[in-house]
C-alpha cells in the first residue's frame, strides 16, 4: 500500500516469494544427462516446477584423470610451485588443476613434522589454479606467496567457560559405504548399506539394506574406515571415516539389536559431548602449535576436539599487546575442529 509517496503496508500474496536458503549436503551430476540430484540437510519444501538458484557448490572432476606426484618444489618468496608427475601428464598451459593432500616439511619447525597443503586458508584449498608453463612431466603454477611477516607472539588472556569440546555427539549425515563393508558371522555373506543413521547419545547405528535377512540372533562386523559421514562438528565440510581403529567395534563382531525388513541396528558405543575449561594457552606462530591447559582429562593423542569460535582471548605483539584478540576466527584452520597431536 502506498500513500502520499510512502509505503504504508506490505501484503504477501504468494507464500513462495520468500524462501529460506537450505544447506546442501551433497550434489550428484551426470555430464551425460545433464541431471543434478541435490540433497539438502533439512527438508526443502520444494515441488516439481519450482525454480531455484544454486551458489557455492564445489566439485572435483576426473575428466583428465588424477596424476601421481613425485616432486613438489615451492618458493615462498615468489609463490611459484613446480610439480613433477610420475609420467607424461598431458596438461597444457592455461588449463586449471586442483591439488589436495600435498605433504611437505618446513624450516619453521626444522623439518620435524609434515604439513599438508593446501590448507583451509590457502587460495588453492577450494579453487583450481591455472597452469603457467609445462614440460612433459612437470607443471608450473602460482599458488601464492607465504605470509612469513604475519607471525607474531601471542599471550593468553582468558577463555570462555567450556571452550574445548570433545566427544562425537554431533549430527552425522551418511555419505557412502565401500562395497561389502558389513560381514555376517558364521556366513560368507556381506552387506553394503545404502544409508546409516548414528545417534551418539545412545550409541546406536541403524543401517539401511534392502531385504538384509538379519535377525537379533545374528552378529555382524563393520570393515574399518568403510563408512563415510559428514558431521556438524566441522559444519559438514569434510568426510569422516568409521569405524576407526580406536572405536569400540574395530575388528569386533557386534550383536544385532533390532531389525525391520530393510534396516538393522547395532550398538557402536556412545560418544557424549564433554566440555573442558581452559586455564592457560600458548601459541607458537612459527610452528602453528598451541598448548592448552585444561586440568585433568582422559583425552588421547589423535582425538578430535572442537574449540568454540572466538572463545580464546590473546594479546598480540602486532599491536604491542595493546588490544585483545579472540580465536579461533572464521578463516582459522582449526575453526571447524582440530586433532590433538600430543597429550601431557
Amino acid at each position: 500500500t502506498v500513500a502520499n509517496g510512502h509505503v504504508t503496508g506490505v501484503a504477501i500474496t504468494n507464500s513462495q516469494v520468500f524462501y529460506k536458503p537450505r544447506s546442501v549436503t551433497n550434489v550428484g551430476y551426470s555430464s551425460i544427462t545433464g541431471i543434478s540430484e541435490i540433497k539438502t540437510f533439512m527438508p526443502h519444501g520444494l515441488s516439481q516446477g519450482d525454480e531455484v538458484t544454486l551458489s557455492g557448490i564445489a566439485f572435483t572432476c576426473t575428466y583428465s584423470g588424477p596424476k601421481s606426484i613425485t616432486g613438489f618444489a615451492y618458493s615462498a618468496s615468489t609463490g611459484i610451485a613446480t610439480v613433477t608427475t610420475s609420467g607424461n601428464h598431458g596438461y597444457v598451459t592455461g588449463k586449471d588443476v586442483i591439488f589436495t593432500g600435498i605433504g611437505m616439511t618446513c624450516e619453521l619447525d626444522n623439518g620435524a613434522s609434515t604439513h599438508y597443503y593446501p590448507r583451509g586458508e590457502d587460495y588453492a584449498y577450494s579453487n583450481s589454479v591455472a597452469i603457467a608453463s609445462t614440460t612433459s612431466n612437470s607443471i608450473t603454477l602460482d599458488v601464492g606467496v607465504s605470509a612469513k611477516n604475519d607471525q607474531y607472539t601471542h599471550a593468553f588472556v582468558s577463555a570462555t567457560t567450556g571452550a574445548i569440546k570433545s566427544g562425537g555427539d554431533y549430527q552425522h549425515i551418511f555419505a557412502s559405504s565401500t562395497s561389502n563393508s558389513i560381514s555376517i558371522a558364521n556366513t560368507t555373506r556381506t552387506l553394503t548399506p545404502t544409508d546409516a543413521a548414528y545417534n551418539a547419545a545412545v550409541g546406536l547405528v541403524t543401517f539401511t539394506v534392502a531385504n538384509h535377512g538379519l535377525f537379533t540372533t545374528d552378529t555382524v562386523g563393520v570393515l574399518t574406515n568403510a563408512l563415510e559421514f559428514r558431521c556438524a562438528m566441522d559444519d559438514y565440510t569434510s568426510l569422516h571415516s568409521y569405524p576407526r581403529t580406536t572405536d569400540p567395534i574395530h575388528n569386533t563382531m557386534v550383536a544385532v539389536a533390532a531389525t525391520t525388513a530393510n534396516t538393522f541396528t547395532i550398538d557402536v558405543g556412545t560418544s557424549p559431548l564433554v566440555s573442558h575449561n581452559v586455564s592457560g594457552a600458548t601459541y607458537d606462530a612459527a610452528s602453528g602449535i598451541m598448548v592448552l591447559t585444561i586440568g585433568a582429562h582422559t583425552l588421547k593423542t589423535g582425538t578430535s576436539i572442537k574449540i568454540d569460535p572466538e572463545s580464546l582471548s590473546f594479546t598480540c605483539s602486532k599491536d604491542g599487546n595493546a588490544s585483545t584478540h579472540k580465536y579461533p576466527r572464521k578463516p582459522d584452520p582449526y575453526y571447524a575442529g582440530t586433532e590433538i597431536t600430543q597429550v601431557n
